[in-house]
């Protein structure tokens, strides 16, 4: 047993050994960067650290070595590129260093503008993360007047960064044509709807052409664009156009009916052609054809 009492001394120093060869061999490197010093005792060392140049270095630049195990090391962090191709596809510039390429340090904040003709997007300053920087984009915006639609009104308008929507009504009466809602982007409004007028059909126009509405009623009415009615001839009127009449935009062509007695002002007809007349078919060219 005496041979144990040499054993364990002897394993302790070897231990240890192995312990300050460890801490008396160069630190593990880092990208980026290197040592560039290295100083201690037995069993004990201190390594500095330095990052390459344009790189920042995050931790301590002192690491301590201790029983063979190292600190944490540091890190070097990258700079951001920003070229100037880059700042011609997002249409930018630097602000107020105009649109050269640069480099920018790690946890720099840059702060852009846009070309003209463009608008600045919110957020328009960025900040540079070991080598990454999100670069804003500006697009092309309508900064024009809002438009406007005859007979028609604004009821909403949405805005972004880029764009914006307005929305529409028209007047009570008026039928839309079109969609009720419009965008301008790139400087350019999309096409504006049309608020299509009503036709009025006063009771002075139903007079004057001796027609009545279906219910036989001869008061004014309104129609809405696109609508139809099919009118009737006054009591001893024929028709000389078709009756049915469709509004379109404020203009209808309203039919005529014309009084029965003058087909037999030409003279005296036979019996079945005054009896046609009387029921308002045909008109007065076919019968004086037939009469002829």
């Amino acid at each position: 047993m005496i041979w144990l009492k040499y054993l364990v001394p002897l394993l302790l120093w070897t231990c240890c050994t192995a312990a300050d060869d460890a801490c008396n061999r160069l630190p593990p490197g880092i990208n980026f960067g290197k040592p560039v010093s290295m100083a201690g005792v037995i069993g004990r060392s201190e390594a500095t650290f330095e990052c390459n140049h344009g790189y920042i270095m995050e931790g301590s630049s002192s690491v301590t070595c201790t029983g063979g195990v190292w600190g944490a090391l540091p890190k070097c962090l990258a700079p951001c590129t920003v070229t100037k191709e880059q700042l011609e596809v997002k249409h930018l510039n630097f602000h107020p260093y105009g649109e050269h390429s640069r480099v920018f340090e790690h946890n720099t904040t840059v702060q852009f503008t846009c070309k003209e003709r463009n608008k600045r997007m919110s957020p328009w300053s960025r900040t540079c993360i070991d080598g990454h920087i999100e670069l804003p984009s500006c697009t092309e915006v309508c900064d024009h007047e809002m438009p406007e639609v005859d007979f028609g009104s604004i009821v909403g308008i949405e805005a972004v960064p880029g764009r914006k929507t307005v929305h529409f009504q028209c007047s009570p009466g008026y039928v839309m044509e079109g969609s009720e809602s419009v965008t301008c982007s790139a400087e350019q409004w999309e096409p504006l709807p049309k608020c299509l007028a009503p036709c009025i059909i006063t009771q002075e126009q139903l007079k004057a052409n001796h027609i009545l509405f279906p219910d036989h009623q001869d008061h004014s009415q309104q129609l809405e664009h696109n609508t139809s009615v099919e009118f009737v001839c006054a009591q001893g009127y024929g028709l000389v156009k078709p009756l049915k009449a469709t509004c379109v935009d404020g203009h209808v062509d309203l039919p005529e009916c014309y009084e029965e007695t003058d087909y037999e002002s030409f003279g005296r007809l036979p019996t079945s052609i005054s009896e046609h007349l009387k029921t308002g078919k045909g008109c007065k060219r076919e019968f004086l054809t037939t009469f002829i």
